[in-house]
Parts: C-alpha cells; sequence; structure tokens
C-alpha cells in the first residue's frame, strides 16, 4: 500500500475512492458498489462528499494521485469520503 496523503475539498481532509479501495486492497469500483447499496448508511457532508459539476471538475483537475493508471484516475473523485480526524 502506498502512502496516503492528505487532500480537501469543501475545506475537510477527504479521502478519495480509489484511496479508499487501495486501503481495502480492492478497485473503486467496488467501492462504488457498496457505498451505493449502504447510501441511507451514510449522511452527505459527515461520512462522504458528493462533488458534481464545476465543483467535481474543477477538483479533479487540482487534485492527481501519483502512480493511479488513468481508468482510476478518472474514476477517483466521483464520490468522496470524509477522513475524521480524532
Amino acid at each position: 500500500m502506498q502512502k496516503i496523503f492528505a487532500i480537501e475539498a469543501r475545506g475537510q481532509r477527504v479521502l478519495t475512492s480509489a484511496q479508499i479501495a487501495e486501503c481495502y486492497g480492492t478497485t473503486v469500483d467496488c467501492i462504488k458498489q457498496n457505498f451505493h447499496a449502504n447510501k441511507t448508511r451514510f449522511v452527505e457532508g459527515k461520512h462522504y462528499i458528493a462533488l458534481v459539476g464545476t465543483e467535481l471538475k474543477d477538483f479533479k483537475n487540482k487534485v492527481r494521485i501519483p502512480c493511479l493508471a488513468e481508468s482510476e484516475i478518472e474514476n477517483e473523485v466521483r464520490i468522496s469520503h470524509s477522513a475524521e480526524v480524532k
């Protein structure tokens, strides 16, 4: 597993779907499927941040995660999950 680094969206530290997938040794698609299957358990703004439209495009242009395949970069921030710091 590669080192996880801090990314911010809307003033919060977040993990991208690609980072979560790498931590769990799975794919971004698997993370997305599990998220959608359990979406009612999550609160937007607390457990995840949904970036859409211009906000998503700007975030993708700002954030580039090294060592990811092009297909993973395309999917990396469709749903960002907040990283709670305790």
